[in-house]
């Protein structure tokens, strides 16, 4: 499945001695918005920083104005200058995506969805891997 090529890939990196992490997204949002009164900065910019970096299950979050523009475009943005290694994993191609991030409570977004969607494109290989859903054996 494509969770397996992924993580095999990164697995296969992260064994090189890069610094790396495996986050999944969702949590991760619930878990930065907490932070809010204690780590907030602390926690995004290791996130951003880290060397190797797989965001697992982007698409399965709630997209608001926030979590695109506040969290997920600074971190493309930051990966993207410089050059860091970062693996996606998601249950919508890119088309799907892009839909996905642009609407929010406020409204629909194309523009800024889009944005999105070009520094993933900068930052990957896309892949669709389509396999039978091994969850339920």
């Amino acid at each position: 499945g494509k969770t397996y090529l992924i993580a095999s890939l990164f697995n296969e990196m992260a064994k090189k001695g890069e610094k790396s992490i495996l986050i999944y997204y969702p949590e991760f949002l619930r878990s930065l918005k907490a932070s809010f009164q204690t780590n907030y900065t602390e926690q995004f910019n290791y996130i951003k920083k880290i060397p190797l970096l797989l965001l697992d299950d982007i698409g399965a979050e709630n997209c608001s104005n926030w979590s695109r523009d506040e969290v997920l475009g600074p971190i493309l943005q930051y990966r993207m200058e410089n050059c860091l290694p970062t693996f996606f994993t998601s249950n919508l191609n890119l088309e799907e995506l892009e839909k996905h991030l642009g609407i929010t409570s406020s409204g629909v977004d194309k523009v800024k969805a889009r944005r999105i969607i070009e520094r993933i494109k900068q930052l990957t290989i896309y892949q669709e891997l389509i396999s039978k859903n091994r969850r339920d054996w």
